[in-house]
């Protein structure tokens, strides 16, 4: 599949999920029964589009794709939505709410201005430390400030809330 072709799906439904999978990835796997599930149920309101990032590996190029599985939600061809790493039920369910509603769920995805600036932030803090003996505070809120720039993408983080989640409920 090309590209282009990928791109006249999205902008000729209103409502899109991409997902981006691979036959060896394990979460993927784990995922699929769930995300086939959601999709029967969203039928016919969202279009899902699977794709194998190992055959397809220039749509996973020019659309950024750095891990698998990950999850694109696109309203009237605008991305609404980006979630990476193993997605339960529910979750899969907000990615289309999402492309249905043109807007994530609360608790969306760190918007991309708002993670530079963090990393920055980060980095302006190690080099501070650099300067001044690498105080092990300074590198603690470093790694904190960086924590919060990707926590977002971080699967083992995802499983562990996403547990504790289940566990409060």
């Amino acid at each position: 599949m090309k590209y282009e072709v990928i791109q006249k799906k999205i902008q000729a439904n209103p409502a899109v999920v991409v997902e981006f999978w691979a036959p060896w990835c394990g979460p993927c796997k784990i995922m699929t029964p769930q995300l086939l599930k959601v999709e029967k149920e969203y039928a016919d309101r969202v279009k899902l589009v699977r794709i194998n990032t190992d055959e397809d590996v220039e749509i996973a190029r020019e659309m950024r794709i750095m891990s698998i599985p990950t999850i694109l939600a696109f309203q009237n061809g605008l991305q609404v939505l980006r979630k990476t790493g193993a997605l339960n039920q529910e979750q899969i369910q907000t990615v289309f709410e999402a492309s249905l509603n043109g807007k994530p769920a609360s608790g969306g995805s760190i918007q991309t201005r708002e993670r530079i600036l963090r990393i920055a932030t980060s980095a302006a803090l190690l080099m501070i430390a650099a300067f001044t003996g690498y105080p092990w505070y300074l590198l603690v809120v470093a790694g904190i400030v960086f924590f919060t720039a990707v926590y977002d993408r971080c699967p083992i983080w995802n499983a562990i809330s996403n547990a504790w989640k289940k566990k409060q409920a």
